[in-house]
């Protein structure tokens, strides 16, 4: 058996944009074990963009589906600014 030691989300800009985030590390986990690079992840609730930034750090496509504007232009620039830092790679 397996256990994830993983600690919650504490960044208060993500906290902020999102009641209820999940953590990077988790996202990363569960994608990188489950998915391949270039593999389309759809993520129904989007929120924070945790799911869609992971995906863009790993050679993913995504799908970000929320029904928050607020929540959806935070996502927006957090998934430009991983694709920003792997093109500065």
């Amino acid at each position: 058996m397996s256990l994830w030691d993983i600690k919650p989300e504490t960044r208060k800009e993500i906290i902020n944009a999102c009641p209820v985030p999940f953590p990077e590390e988790l996202a990363y986990r569960i994608i990188k074990f489950y998915t391949y690079e270039g593999d389309l992840v759809l993520d129904p609730f989007g929120s924070s963009g945790t799911t869609n930034y992971i995906c863009a750090k790993t050679g993913r496509k995504s799908i970000y589906i929320d029904n928050s504007k607020r929540a959806y232009d935070f996502a927006i620039k957090r998934v430009k600014s991983a694709y920003i830092d792997l093109f500065l790679k």
